[in-house]
């Protein structure tokens, strides 16, 4: 008997060890899921263009595992990995394709943005990664980072290549005003067997991605790094600067990075120059999708074409054939929205489609505070259920909306419910497409007010705008949107910003074909800018927005004898008077005060081994009374 109680005793002792494997906490993933989300910025540079400018974002510790690169090391928060990847999502490309982003098993980057090792053919080449201008000495998904961290990532074509900075990472300056730069560098010196940081002397100057030539000389560093030039432009300007090897061939610095704004002149007023055609700027556009880009493989090219009043069932257009599995029904409601949209500029019926309603499962979405997703699948939800004239739960959606409203007027990207966070042009632009659908509705003409001051408050002297502090085409062409959604006259004087009109500032980021790219370093062609800035540029023509002017004929599904009388109150739907009270509290919280478990919680498996290890001790326990029956 004693024997025995040793035996339960020493099982039950190797149960508890390996409990205590486990987290003492929610027994979810070895690293803190729920840690406190770090405010950064990112830049990546590749060896000849920038492929993210610097920019700021907020970053938590999210699941790794989707992306392919398991549990990060950190036990602290997000690491240098989470900042990566979210800087590559935040520009509209997919981190998990591996040719757009490849880290191999999560240490260390072998590929960005087709960018890989081997790409410049010296055998030395690669990416590397900084944080605050100093080397880790841990691997990207090691290193904890922390509220202001500065992360650069670059691909060097030579792995002794210095990297480096500019003393200063933002100027503002007038026409014809002398701008001074120091560039740092930080390479490994072999004399004294350590890293050491030295002026970077002979490296040309580049603006907007060309070398700066003043007096038909290159601009370049002196001794000690210094460079001085001046620009006679109102606007934003992206400088870096490059250094090649004695033979010419091989940079031996990385990229650096400056933003320099020039918005006015120290030596008297500038000349008004002559603002942009629309007209001529459309039909280039017009022409790029006709004569590049027939083949329309995304919703936003769809409304795009779309919007200019083409019939894109028709030839030359070439459209995707979505399957019902394409869009699962655990969906983000975003993706919901934009099937929906790109649906219904088809010509096709998202109330019935692949025998689904898309239309009523986005609706169930709808949760007890009114909100969809967080704001931007919030946003694109209201959208997407107003122009298919969905019956909803408009109060509710329009009150939670109201109240993610920033204190500066504006709406941002990442968490809701925080109204301290700076406000951002993109999502307060798109905010504007949902709200102008509800201005009879109490608190509706008082937010989209507040979010008139927030964008001419934040409106950038070369007339754009800039997210994350960046100037860019995204960003401008959805403000544009938004104002003609609202029935603002976007060209008139009340939105000229140093004498530039938004489609100037639009219009600077457009290529030879008529193709827009997202930043003007580097300038290159991007599908979502030229698709947004399309549809801005339509949208000015038209004087309303596409986003208010999708329609469908709803056909009837079999079986569903009481569809057609509906048929005629789909427009209605779209203007129907909100009666119910928005000013109640709508962020309910759960009744049960409790949290489901999250995805890929161990949790169940921890449950197996406890059963598991019970009935093992069970049946021990039984087959050892038997068999001391069985020897008596």
């Amino acid at each position: 008997m004693m024997q025995n109680r040793k035996r339960i005793l020493s099982l039950v002792l190797v149960l508890a060890l390996m409990l205590s494997l486990f987290p003492a906490t929610g027994m979810g993933k070895a690293y803190a899921q729920d840690a406190k989300a770090v405010k950064v910025g990112v830049r990546i540079e590749s060896f000849d263009g920038t492929i993210i400018p610097y920019t700021e974002m907020e970053v938590d510790n999210f699941d790794l595992d989707e992306y392919g690169y398991g549990e990060v090391k950190a036990e602290d928060g997000p690491v240098v990995l989470h900042a990566v990847v979210k800087a590559i999502e935040s520009v509209g490309k997919d981190a998990k394709d591996k040719k757009v982003l490849d880290a191999g098993k999560g240490d260390f980057i072998t590929t960005i943005d087709g960018v890989s090792m081997g790409s410049t053919g010296t055998g030395m080449d690669g990416w590397m990664y900084y944080v605050n201008d100093e080397m880790p000495p841990v691997g990207i998904n090691e290193y904890s980072l922390k509220d202001n961290d500065r992360i650069t990532v670059v691909f060097v074509e030579n792995y002794n290549a210095a990297y480096t900075w500019f003393d200063k990472t933002y100027v503002k300056s007038g026409t014809g005003d002398d701008i001074a730069l120091i560039l740092n560098g930080l390479s490994y010196d072999m004399d004294e067997q350590k890293m050491k940081t030295s002026p970077i002397s002979d490296a040309s100057i580049l603006v907007n991605g060309k070398e700066l030539v003043l007096d038909g000389k290159k601009v370049r560093t002196d001794k000690d790094g210094k460079a001085v030039f001046k620009l006679d432009e109102l606007g934003e300007y992206d400088i870096s600067a490059q250094k090649f090897d004695e033979d010419g061939k091989v940079r031996i610095i990385s990229r650096p990075y400056c933003k320099v704004q020039i918005e006015g002149s120290s030596k008297g007023p500038v000349p008004v120059k002559k603002h942009v055609s629309l007209d001529k700027t459309l039909n280039k556009t017009k022409a790029y999708y006709k004569n590049n880009k027939t083949e329309l493989s995304s919703w936003w090219d769809m409304v795009a074409v779309y919007s200019s009043g083409e019939d894109i069932k028709k030839a030359p257009w070439k459209l995707p054939e979505w399957k019902s599995e394409d869009i699962k029904s655990d969906a983000a409601a975003g993706s919901y929205a934009g099937y929906i949209l790109g649906l219904m500029a088809k010509g096709e019926d998202p109330y019935n489609v692949w025998s689904r309603d898309l239309v009523g499962e986005l609706v169930k979405k709808q949760k007890d505070n009114g909100a969809f997703d967080k704001i931007s699948g919030h946003i694109w939800a209201m959208i997407a259920l107003d122009a298919v004239g969905a019956d909803y739960d408009k109060a509710g959606a329009i009150d939670y909306l109201i109240k993610q409203q920033k204190n500066d007027g504006g709406y941002a990207w990442g968490e809701d419910n925080t109204p301290e966070a700076a406000g951002d042009p993109d999502m307060t632009g798109m905010a504007l497409v949902a709200l102008s659908n509800h201005r009879e509705v109490k608190g509706v003409e008082g937010t989209i007010k507040k979010a008139l001051d927030y964008l001419k408050e934040t409106q950038l002297p070369t007339g754009g705008f800039a997210s994350w502090g960046n100037d860019n085409a995204n960003s401008v062409a959805t403000v544009i949107s938004g104002l003609v959604a609202v029935g603002e006259d976007v060209l008139s004087d009340a939105w000229i910003k140093d004498s530039n009109t938004m489609l100037d500032a639009l219009a600077r980021f457009m290529l030879d074909d008529g193709a827009f790219s997202y930043v003007l370093d580097p300038k290159k062609s991007n599908g979502m800018a030229t698709s947004q800035a399309f549809i801005a540029l339509n949208d000015l023509k038209n004087g309303k927005t596409v986003w208010n002017s999708l329609g469908i004929t709803k056909s009837v599904p079999k079986g569903d004898k009481d569809l057609d009388k509906d048929q005629d109150k789909v427009e209605d739907k779209k203007t129907e008077k909100v009666n119910k009270d928005i000013n109640t509290d709508a962020n309910q919280k759960d009744k049960t005060g409790t949290k489901s478990p999250k995805t890929g919680d161990k949790g169940i498996y921890l449950y197996m081994l406890l059963a598991v290890m019970s009935a093992g001790i069970l049946m021990y326990l039984i087959y050892g009374k038997k068999r001391k029956m069985s020897t008596r």
